[in-house]
């Protein structure tokens, strides 16, 4: 997927490791949940090649671990 005048949400320190942000790739998109990788810079990042995956939930399946109403939640 091609982003353009924008990118995926990341930290500071993914910056100055990844050449393309808009060059995304969806590694996988549910009702709920989505993974978006874009690929990190071999010689900038120092440590070779790899996809930087980036993990997003839905606001409602976000609740709903929070009031536990999720089986395959995270334990509290």
């Amino acid at each position: 997927m091609r982003m353009t005048g924008a990118s995926p949400l990341h930290g500071k320190p993914q910056d100055g490791i990844v050449v393309d942000w808009g060059d995304v790739r969806i590694m996988s998109l549910t009702k709920n949940t989505m993974q978006l990788a874009v690929l990190r810079d071999p010689v900038l990042s120092n440590d070779g090649a790899a996809m930087l995956t980036f993990n997003f939930i839905s606001k409602e399946y976000k609740e709903s671990l929070d009031q536990g109403g999720s089986e395959s939640g995270p334990a509290k």
